[in-house]
């Protein structure tokens, strides 16, 4: 049993902020597999939380 009637009328939306590095530099103390990560996944710097409430 649903705690409300409307309870799919609210959406939880969260975005991510990623940087991400040139991918022609070269890579610091040579770790080419930290490096490859982070080009391929970037690092997270933030996010952003979204609440959508339908009518």
């Amino acid at each position: 049993m649903s705690p409300y009637d409307y309870e799919d009328t609210l959406e939880r939306w969260t975005v991510s902020v990623r940087f991400f590095p040139d991918p022609l530099a070269d890579c610091e103390d040579g770790d080419e597999d930290g490096c490859e990560d982070l080009q391929d996944n970037g690092t997270q710097i933030g996010y952003l939380r979204l609440w959508r409430l339908r009518d």
